[in-house]
């Protein structure tokens, strides 16, 4: 399976970074790898872009999370939250969403929440890392596959 490149990452990241300046922790959700889609009669579809000329039906974008904790404050252990908020593509509504975690460690209070009718989808959790004395720390390697219909 080849991987799919989209050409506004960077602008899309600078944007996000200034727009998270003084916030909680910046949680790059990056773009998606690749683009999945099927066709009215349900086959799968992979697309080299969401503006293929014939939109399919229904999409599965994958994004890639890989973030670790370290902050080590005082004799006790530290939570530091993160959260993601994935939109739909134009024209789509965001209809279920699934996390294959390939490494975790210290992951706590994880959640996700799809708003109404499919506008976003807020996908949030802590990571625990350990006191001064353990240092140990807590990460997340994931893939977050994001589903979407054609809004009708």
């Amino acid at each position: 399976m080849k991987s799919i490149t989209n050409p506004f990452a960077d602008d899309a990241i600078k944007a996000y970074e200034k727009d998270m300046e003084g916030k909680a922790p910046f949680m790059p959700i990056g773009i998606p790898n690749r683009y999945f889609g099927t066709d009215k009669d349900g086959r799968l579809l992979e697309y080299e872009s969401i503006g293929d000329a014939n939109p399919p039906n229904t999409l599965s974008l994958s994004y890639t999370v890989n973030v670790t904790a370290s902050a080590h404050n005082g004799f006790s252990k530290t939570r530091t939250p993160y959260r993601m908020t994935f939109k739909p593509q134009p024209g789509f509504k965001i209809v279920g969403y699934q996390v294959e975690k390939l490494s975790v460690n210290g992951l706590v209070n994880e959640k996700g929440v799809i708003h109404a009718n499919g506008s976003s989808l807020d996908y949030s959790f802590e990571l625990e890392s350990g006191p001064v004395y353990d240092r140990f720390r807590g990460w997340m390697k994931a893939t977050v596959s994001v589903q979407q219909e054609f809004a009708k």
